[in-house]
């Protein structure tokens, strides 16, 4: 009489059996060079790429190695780096935008230079004409005081406080006229970095147009 011996099944081969449509089966090479098998993911394969075969024994995905703390670093520069070059191409367009709509030739930027460089030549030459009357003033206030009698000290005081107030007022204007000097030059300085940046940015682009 023949024997009926019991199959002995292995537990991935089991598990196939109970539910073949949901079973995959997980195989690698181990650090040691072993083929091992699961069929869920295994923390030994997690440095190493893994694949993945359906109940029916055909290949369904390959799982890529895990990076490594190394390579997760080097990706993470890599997608800051990225995020930056993407930042400074937004501020590039919003830049030209700006530039283009504000000047739509290189030449405009020369007449608005020029236009507010005279708005400033204007405020300094009415400066000077105020030091100017207020230094005539001085000078005859200080010849009428030698004609003023010792005896009158009221009418000296008098005099001196109006040159002390004519001092003030050269002085005033004094400050104001190097105070728009020096505006004539932070203009000058911003319509050069404008146009340098006007010449890296509109100036290639309509180069190529053409």
């Amino acid at each position: 009489m023949n024997k009926i011996y019991p199959l002995l099944l292995s537990p991935i081969l089991f598990a196939l059996l109970i539910n073949p449509s949901r079973a995959e089966i997980y195989r690698c090479i181990d650090s040691a060079g072993h083929m091992i098998t699961s069929d869920k993911p295994m923390p030994e394969c997690q440095d190493r790429s893994t694949q993945v075969f359906r109940n029916d024994g055909v290949l369904k995905n390959r799982l890529p190695a895990a990076l490594t703390t190394e390579q997760r670093r080097s990706a993470k520069q890599q997608e800051q780096l990225f995020e930056k070059e993407v930042q400074q191409q937004e501020l590039e367009k919003k830049e030209k935008l700006y530039l283009t709509t504000h000047y739509p030739a290189e030449q405009d930027i020369e007449i608005a230079r020029q236009r507010a460089l005279d708005i400033l030549d204007d405020k300094i030459s009415e400066e000077k004409k105020v030091i100017k009357v207020a230094a005539d003033a001085i000078e005859k206030n200080q010849s009428e005081q030698t004609l003023i009698s010792q005896n009158r000290r009221d009418e000296i005081g008098k005099s001196r406080d109006k040159e002390d107030e004519l001092n003030q007022t050269i002085q005033l204007s004094t400050r104001l006229v190097q105070r728009y000097i020096n505006e004539k030059e932070n203009v000058n300085r911003q319509f050069d970095e404008t146009r340098q940046r006007y010449v890296e940015i509109v100036t290639p682009d309509s180069s190529k147009q053409r």
